[in-house]
């Protein structure tokens, strides 16, 4: 196939968006960029890419075909380029093997072979490299041929860069989405009808994950003035160490003043000192745990504020996914499934929980079904016999002690509806 290899117009460069991509255990970290740019954390060289079809150079930072999407909020990225007789994909992602390492997966989509243009030149290759012509990559750049309906992969060590072929057993895009889904669901499980509420829940713990090492060099007091929904988070992700048990204790004490002089318990108050204890008993500190639990019953005789119509920001997402769902008891042993009924979005929707907070001992875990209009509810808890479960919102006749069941509620109804009636 013949190149005319022109060089690409200079237009509008898409937006600079960046999130991390690494590897939970090591030290390396990478920014994405909307344009499929990493630019590593450690000064090292930038890596950038373009496609040559048979028209000219495609750079994705001057293409306005360039899309992208994080796949499911998991590290893993998806750039796409058009070219003419369709889409060359780009899905960058790190892996563990060989001690860490950056993978770039291209698949051409197209009708006509292709040549993948890549910024640097000490990587493992699936396919020999070549120089490339036209271009205006960096010196030192490659050129990888990539057929029609074909993959090839590039591999980009971490600790001394260098070249060779890279091993086919190296895992796929696939493999590592379900291993970062399967780290971001320790906390709990939510299977929502608002799959963006889904993938942005995986993308806050997996992006706090790879924030970790970040976090920890921060000041302590900032980051809890910024989020202590995130430090509690982070924790419940099973971070541990001297250091965060001491955020831990400050978070609580922080949260429990700035509820002393309020005549409302703010709505996201449970969940943060609920958490704080179960975490606290998770790591064998049962001085904070029973702390934390005596702060709660001061605060008890006091209402709650409802949980809003949706969550304000990312820092507090979680918490308003768990507390809509779920609302511990500042006085213990009871939760309240619901609190503000079931959204009005999801009527008519399956969606399920698992191993959300009840207490500081227990959590509990359901599914809704619909039978017509009404949800029926399928519970399981776990921990130590006698937890109460209410739904006063969704079905105010209903509570039970049973480690697990399943009832059905009564039809929900609009809160406009309810005004009017």
């Amino acid at each position: 196939m013949k190149f005319s290899f022109k060089r690409p117009q200079a237009t509008e460069v898409v937006s600079t968006e960046k999130k991390l991509i690494g590897v939970r255990g090591a030290m390396w970290r990478a920014h994405v960029d909307a344009a499929g740019v990493v630019r590593p954390t450690d000064g090292s060289a930038t890596v950038s890419w373009q496609i040559a079809a048979a028209d000219q150079w495609h750079d994705p930072a001057r293409e306005p075909s360039t899309r992208q999407k994080w796949y499911a909020g998991t590290p893993v990225v998806e750039t796409r380029v058009r070219v003419p007789g369709g889409d060359v994909a780009a899905r960058i992602f790190c892996v563990a093997d060989l001690g860490g390492m950056t993978l770039w997966e291209f698949e051409n989509e197209s009708a006509s072979p292709v040549v993948v243009g890549f910024s640097r030149s000490d990587v493992l290759t699936s396919v020999p490299s070549s120089p490339p012509i036209g271009t205006d990559l960096p010196s030192g750049s490659i050129a990888v041929p990539l057929g029609h309906r074909g993959i090839t992969r590039i591999g980009l060590l971490h600790s001394r860069p260098h070249t060779g072929r890279l091993p086919d057993d190296v895992p796929r895009a696939p493999a590592v989405v379900r291993g970062w889904e399967t780290a971001a669901e320790v906390p709990s499980r939510l299977v929502l009808p608002d799959h963006a509420l889904s993938s942005h829940i995986v993308e806050t713990r997996t992006q706090l994950l790879l924030n970790d090492q970040l976090l920890k060099d921060q000041l302590l007091k900032d980051l809890i003035d910024l989020s202590p929904h995130l430090v509690v988070e982070r924790m419940r992700l099973g971070e541990t160490g001297n250091e965060w048990e001491m955020d831990l204790s400050r978070v609580a004490e922080d949260v429990v003043t700035s509820q002393r002089r309020r005549s409302h318990v703010s709505w996201d108050t449970p969940w943060l000192l609920t958490n704080i204890a179960a975490v606290a008993r998770r790591l064998g500190d049962e001085m904070l745990a029973d702390d934390v639990a005596a702060a709660m019953l001061r605060l008890a005789d006091r209402d709650i504020e409802d949980v809003p119509q949706a969550s304000s920001d990312r820092a507090t997402s979680i918490a308003w996914a768990e507390s809509t769902l779920v609302r511990p008891s500042l006085a213990g042993g009871r939760c309240t499934l619901f609190p503000g009924g079931v959204p009005r979005t999801w009527w008519g929707q399956s969606f399920e929980w698992h191993r959300i907070a009840a207490d500081a001992t227990r959590t509990v875990s359901a599914a809704v079904r619909w039978h017509g209009a009404r949800p029926a509810l399928l519970w399981e808890t776990s921990g130590p016999a006698g937890l109460v479960i209410d739904s006063a919102a969704a079905e105010p006749s209903w509570h039970t002690t049973l480690p697990s069941g399943e009832t059905l509620l009564l039809e929900p109804v609009a809160v406009d509806d309810a005004v009017s009636n």
